[in-house]
C-alpha cells in the first residue's frame, strides 16, 4: 500500500443510493485505495428550474483516501486525477440493492480532485452545530455594525455638503467685505488728495467714521456666520 495521506476526489454526481459503505467498497473491490470517510453534498436546483429531476435523485461527494494501492489501476488514477490534474470517468461494479442492473450499468461517477477538502475534525455534529451558530451571532453582529458606520458615513456625508456650502459663501462674503474696504480706502484716499488742505479734520472724522462702519459691518458678519456654522456642527 501507499502511505500518501489526504488525498481526496471529488464526485460531482452520484446516486442518492450510494451511501459511504457502498463507496468504500467499490474503491477497495477496483483495487484503488482506502477510503477513510465520505462527505455527501446536496446538489442545488437550476436556477430557475421547479421539477429539477437531479437534486432529487443525486448529490455530490467528496471522498478522502488514507492510502491508495500498489495496483496498476490505482496507479492510473492517482496520475491522472493529482499528477495530470484531469477528470475520470469511474464506472461502479456493485449492484445495489432495489436499484435496476441497467441503470446500474448506465451510470458513471465524474471523478476529480478535490482541490478544497473539508479537513476531519474530532468534533461531533452538537458541536459543530454549536460553532456554526456562533459563527452566525457573530456575522450577524458584525453586520449590525456595518449598517451602524453606513448611516454614520451618511450622516457625514451631509454634514459635509452644508460645510462646504458654508465655507463657499463665507468666502463670497469675505471677498466682498474685502472689496467694500478697499473701494472704501480709495475713496479715503482720493478725498484726502483733493480736500488734504482745506478740509483736513472733517477728512479725519470722515476717515475715523468710516472705517468704525467698516468693522462694524464686519464683526457683524464673522458673527452671524459663526452663529450659522456653529448650527451645522450641532446638526
Amino acid at each position: 500500500m501507499s502511505n500518501q495521506m489526504n488525498m481526496s476526489i471529488y464526485i460531482p454526481r452520484i446516486s442518492k443510493l450510494y451511501n459511504q459503505e457502498n463507496i468504500i467498497e467499490e474503491f477497495n473491490l477496483n483495487n484503488i485505495g482506502i477510503v477513510n470517510r465520505v462527505d455527501f453534498v446536496p446538489i442545488e436546483p437550476k436556477l430557475g428550474s421547479i421539477d429539477d429531476p437531479i437534486p432529487k435523485s443525486f448529490r455530490s461527494a467528496f471522498v478522502h483516501f488514507s492510502a491508495y494501492y500498489y495496483h496498476d489501476y490505482a496507479f492510473e488514477f492517482y496520475n491522472r486525477l493529482f499528477v495530470d490534474n484531469k477528470s475520470l470517468k469511474f464506472y461502479p461494479i456493485l449492484t445495489l440493492n432495489s436499484y435496476n442492473d441497467t441503470v446500474n450499468n448506465q451510470e458513471y461517477w465524474l471523478l476529480l480532485k478535490a482541490n478544497h477538502p473539508v479537513e476531519e475534525t474530532n468534533l461531533n455534529i452538537h458541536q459543530v452545530v454549536e460553532n456554526a451558530r456562533v459563527l452566525k451571532d457573530q456575522v450577524d453582529e458584525q453586520e449590525d455594525r456595518l449598517l451602524i458606520l453606513k448611516e454614520q458615513v451618511h450622516d457625514a456625508y451631509v454634514l459635509i455638503r452644508k460645510l462646504s456650502k458654508t465655507v463657499a459663501m463665507l468666502t463670497d462674503k469675505l471677498e466682498n467685505t474685502k472689496n467694500d474696504a478697499i473701494k472704501h480706502n480709495n475713496t479715503i484716499e482720493h478725498n484726502n488728495t483733493i480736500e488734504h488742505n482745506k478740509h483736513n479734520n472733517n477728512t479725519q472724522l470722515t476717515d475715523n467714521y468710516y472705517n468704525k462702519e467698516t468693522e462694524k459691518t464686519a464683526l457683524s458678519t464673522i458673527n452671524a456666520l459663526r452663529e450659522e456654522l456653529y448650527g451645522i456642527v450641532n446638526f
